[in-house]
C-alpha cells in the first residue's frame, strides 16, 4: 500500500512541537532553527510533516528535504520518505546530510549522490574565543576594538534577551541596516532579503524568542545583532549589521554579543557564508572551532 504525507505550511502556530523535537532531538545547523524558518518562510514557503514519530522540514522552493530530526534512523528509512516524495513528482533530494551518516551507510551510493554543500557549511565557535579574543591568530581583531574605543570612547552596549520589550529601539537598527546595505557597491538578492526580514522583525517577536545586541556611540545606534538559542550549548546569530564608517565596528559588536552570551552558551554559531567569498575569509579570520560541513544527496 503506497503510503502518503500531508504537508503543512511551518507558521508561528508550530512552535511548540518544533521546539519539542530540538529540546529532545538538538540540531545544530541554522537552518533547522524555528526563527530561521519564520523569518524565510515568505521566500522558501517551509512545509513540514511528521513520519514515524519524525519530524521532516521541506523547502518546496528549491525541491529538498530536511533530514529528519528523532531517534537514529537507517537507509532504507530514508530512501522511504524519498520514494514517497517522488511519486508525487518531486526530487526526493535530501539536505543538510552529516558526514557521520555518510560513513555509517556504505551503501547510499546505491541510491544517492553525495553533493558537498560548502556554502551552507556553519561557522561554530566557543563563546569564549569571541568574548575574549585571546592568542596571536586573533591579534588584528583586538587591535581594531582598541582603535574602536580609542576614536569613540563616548560607547554603549545595550542587551536585552526580548526584543519585544524595546522593539522601538529596534526600528532605528532597520535604519542602519538600509544604510549599511546602501554603503554596499553591490547588491545581491540575500542582502535585500535580509533588509525585508529585518522590516518585519517586530511582527514576529511577540512569539519568538529573540535577544538583541545594540551598540551606541554617543546614543547613536552603530552597529547591532539578533540571536535566539540554538540547543542548550548554542545560541545562533542571525543578524549582525553596522555602520562601516566606524573603523573597529564590526569586531567590537562580535566581540560584544559574545560577552553577552559567555554565561548562557558554550558555543556561537554564525551561521553560513553563503559562497560569498568576502564573507567566508571574515568568518574564517576568527577561527571557528567547528566547520559544520554537510551534504546534498540527490537522488539516482
Amino acid at each position: 500500500m503506497e503510503r502518503k504525507i500531508e504537508l503543512k505550511d511551518v507558521s508561528i502556530d508550530d512552535k511548540n512541537t518544533f521546539y519539542e523535537y530540538y529540546a529532545k532531538y538538538p540540531v545544530m545547523h541554522c537552518d533547522y532553527n524555528f526563527s530561521n524558518l519564520i523569518f524565510y518562510g515568505d521566500i522558501y514557503r517551509y512545509q513540514w510533516f511528521t513520519f514515524e514519530d519524525h519530524l521532516v522540514i521541506y523547502n518546496p522552493v528549491k525541491d529538498l528535504i530536511f533530514m529528519p530530526v528523532g531517534e537514529p534512523y537507517n537507509l532504507d528509512f530514508l530512501k522511504e520518505i524519498s520514494d514517497i516524495f517522488k511519486s508525487s513528482d518531486k526530487s526526493g533530494n535530501f539536505c543538510f546530510c552529516s558526514d557521520d551518516f555518510i560513513a555509517a551507510n556504505p551503501d547510499l551510493s546505491f541510491y544517492f549522490d553525495v553533493i558537498e554543500d560548502r556554502s551552507c557549511a556553519n561557522y561554530i565557535y566557543k563563546t569564549d574565543k569571541l568574548a575574549n579574543l585571546a592568542g596571536r591568530d586573533l591579534h588584528g581583531k583586538r587591535n581594531l576594538i582598541s582603535q574602536f574605543i580609542k576614536n569613540y570612547p563616548e560607547n554603549e552596549t545595550f542587551e536585552t534577551e526580548k526584543i519585544k520589550m524595546d522593539c522601538e529601539n529596534f526600528r532605528s537598527c532597520v535604519e542602519l541596516a538600509k544604510k549599511w546595505l546602501n554603503n554596499k557597491g553591490e547588491v545581491d538578492e540575500t542582502m535585500q532579503i535580509e533588509l525585508h526580514i529585518l522590516e518585519k522583525i517586530c511582527k514576529y517577536v511577540k512569539d519568538l524568542d529573540l535577544g538583541l545586541v545594540v551598540l551606541k556611540v554617543k546614543a547613536q545606534i552603530v552597529a547591532f545583532s539578533i540571536f535566539s538559542r540554538q540547543t542548550e550549548e548554542m545560541a545562533t546569530v542571525h543578524f549582525e549589521k553596522f555602520d562601516t564608517d566606524y573603523i573597529g565596528v564590526a569586531q567590537m559588536i562580535n566581540k560584544k554579543t559574545a560577552q553577552f552570551l559567555l554565561n548562557k552558551y558554550k558555543y556561537i554559531n554564525r551561521e553560513d557564508d553563503l559562497g560569498l567569498e568576502s564573507l567566508r575569509r571574515s568568518k574564517l579570520s576568527y577561527k571557528p572551532d567547528i566547520l559544520l560541513a554537510v551534504n546534498l544527496l540527490k537522488r539516482k
